[in-house]
């Protein structure tokens, strides 16, 4: 299994889509497991404020969490992570 992080936004006016990113895959015999959004709510936050209370870290990091696996959260993400295998080496 490959885990491979890609930035949406890694330089002014780019993208990283998950379909491009799934072909590119393809190409070397790895399929799309699942993906997950990173950084939903906080990299915008990150930017204007110090870091919160613990309690309120805590309730952040739930929220993340939950929203970076369910769309329409996940697709607006500033990073995607994915999990990729090949069919020839599946997981135990």
């Amino acid at each position: 299994m490959a885990l491979i992080t890609a930035h949406r936004r890694p330089v002014p006016g780019s993208t990283t889509r998950l379909s491009d990113l799934a072909a590119q895959l393809a190409d070397v015999g790895l399929t799309v497991h699942d993906w997950y959004g990173v950084l939903v709510f906080c990299e915008f936050a990150a930017m204007e404020s110090t870091v919160p209370a613990a309690g309120e870290l805590a309730e952040i990091v739930a929220c993340e969490e939950e929203a970076g696996s369910i769309d329409p959260y996940r697709g607006i993400a500033a990073l995607l992570h994915v999990m990729a295998y090949s069919s020839a080496v599946l997981p135990a």
